[in-house]
This record gives structure tokens, C-alpha cells and sequence, in this order.
């Protein structure tokens, strides 16, 4: 009994050691190098986001320079259109006028004006959205529509939607 009983307790043992290996070594081991790999991938991550942070940061800066040295004194983005108009006399041509402000975050306000011109040179076209653009920085045209008139094809009915962002 007394051998019998030592192959008995060595059997459990070894199938308890056998246990503990493949239920808890083993499953440790593994978890530790998922965690590792987890910690690589999140250390590009990390590095990628301070690369765009700091080029976020410079964006802005640049956009906060744009937006309050120059283009504080030139007026609004109204002003500065019904200007152009007049200066290369193209105001008569100018159906409607519609100016919307809104205040955005961050201190920010857009400024939104929706011109609509009826029998416009295309020429005068160019010239108008060239200066408008060189009077103030920043100016977004988001949305153009162009039909020709039916009488003279160098001469266009449009509808013009131009932003741009100033700080309060």
C-alpha cells in the first residue's frame, strides 16, 4: 500500500502541477504578451497623436493670425463685397444681397454672405471673386451656381455663397 499510495499521490500531483500549468502559467504568459503588443500599439498611437497635436496647434495659430491681424481693420465680409461691387461697378447687376452671422465655438464668428447677380460678364466674375479674395484672407466659396443667359453666352446669371471666420 505504502508504493501504491506514492504513485497515487505523485499521479495527482503531477496532474495537479499539469493543472496549474495549463490553466494558469501558461494563460499568464500569453496575457503578458497581448499586453505588451497592446502597449506598442498604443505607444504609435500615442506618437502619432502628438505629431497631429502639435500640428493642430500650428494651424490654429496660423488661423488666429490670419483672422485678427489683418483682417480686423478691412470691415466685414459684407462690406467688403458690396466695396468690390461698387469699385468695378457691377452693383446694378446685383439681384440680392444676404448677409447671416453666426457665432461659433472658440470664439469664432462666421460671417456669410449669399450674392446673387444677374447678367454678369464671366470676366467681371473673375475679377470680383479675385479681389474679394485679396481684400480679406480666409474667404471660403461654398457654394457657386452658373447659368448662361440665353441672349449672350459670355454672360451668366449666378448665385454665389462665400464664408470666412473671424475671432470675437
Amino acid at each position: 500500500m505504502g508504493q501504491n499510495q506514492r504513485t497515487i499521490t505523485l499521479a495527482i500531483c503531477g496532474v495537479l502541477l499539469l493543472g496549474v500549468l495549463q490553466f494558469i502559467a501558461l494563460p499568464m504568459l500569453d496575457f503578458k504578451e497581448e499586453m505588451t503588443a497592446q502597449v506598442k500599439k498604443n505607444s504609435k498611437a500615442l506618437s502619432k497623436l502628438d505629431v497631429l497635436t502639435q500640428e493642430y496647434s500650428q494651424l490654429q495659430a496660423k488661423r488666429k493670425a490670419l483672422t485678427s491681424g489683418t483682417n480686423a481693420n478691412k470691415g466685414t465680409l459684407f462690406a467688403i463685397v458690396e466695396k468690390v461691387a461698387r469699385e468695378q461697378k457691377i452693383n446694378e447687376l446685383i439681384e440680392s444681397v444676404r448677409p447671416q452671422r453666426q457665432e461659433l465655438d472658440n470664439n469664432l464668428v462666421e460671417e456669410k454672405v449669399q450674392v446673387r447677380f444677374d447678367n454678369l460678364y464671366q470676366q467681371d466674375l473673375m475679377r470680383f471673386l479675385y479681389t474679394v479674395e485679396k481684400s480679406l484672407q480666409g474667404i471660403t466659396v461654398q457654394n457657386i451656381e452658373i447659368r448662361r443667359t440665353k441672349d449672350d453666352l459670355l454672360k451668366a446669371d449666378l448665385s454665389l455663397i462665400m464664408t470666412t471666420s473671424k475671432q470675437l
